[in-house]
This record gives C-alpha cells, sequence and structure tokens, in this order.
C-alpha cells in the first residue's frame, strides 16, 4: 500500500466516493459536486500546512488506482495523538487495506470508523 496526498486530478473519485451509502452514513461531511470535492483536497493541503490533520489516498504500491482514504485528524504534535479516520472504496473492500494502510501500523494508534 502506499499512502500519498490527494491530487486535484482525484476529485471524481473523491465524488463518487462520497455517493457510497457506507461512506456518506459515516461522515456528517459529505461531497456532492466537482466544486466540493476540489475544495476538500484544497482543504486537506491547508490543513496539513497547518499541522492541524493529515489525508491520504490509500493505493496500490505499484498503481495509481485509489482505494480509499485514512486520516490523522485532530492533530496533537506536542503530545502526539491524532484521531484516526478511514473508508475504503466498496470495490477494495474484504481485502484488508484499511489495516495495511493505517499510518503507525506498527505504534498503539486507535483506528474508529
Amino acid at each position: 500500500m502506499l499512502l500519498r496526498p490527494w491530487e486535484a486530478d482525484d476529485a471524481p473519485v473523491l465524488q463518487r466516493a462520497f455517493q457510497d451509502r457506507t461512506i456518506r452514513r459515516r461522515h456528517v461531511h459529505h461531497v456532492t459536486s466537482p466544486d466540493e470535492a476540489q475544495e476538500w483536497i484544497t482543504a486537506t493541503h491547508r490543513s496539513w500546512q497547518r499541522e492541524q490533520d493529515a489525508q491520504w489516498a490509500i493505493t496500490p504500491a505499484d498503481d495509481r488506482e485509489i482505494l480509499g482514504r485514512v486520516a490523522l485528524r485532530r492533530m496533537n504534535l506536542v503530545h502526539g495523538v491524532a484521531e484516526c479516520a478511514y473508508w475504503v472504496l466498496p470495490h477494495a473492500r474484504g481485502a484488508g487495506v484499511a489495516p495495511r494502510a493505517r499510518p503507525g501500523a506498527g505504534c498503539p494508534l486507535r483506528c474508529d470508523l
């Protein structure tokens, strides 16, 4: 698995992801248009620069196909804590994507759906 920053070209995949009922049910924020997808991607970069959140697209190591998303939210770098959030696209569910992509897989990091 490879974790990479979201890119502008990922907007269509992101918009489709939020059409999935499982993903929509677990998120307060929804992406319903190409403009919202672009803004979401831009916001992920701003949050990274402010050291508040980190969000990555999950891809196979040898491919750019997006399998899902993993994020460290509400980061507190002073205390070394963050919330972990993720989703996996329907076509990649059941293949162990989320556990393998989790940041700090060797660390005591709690990830909740």
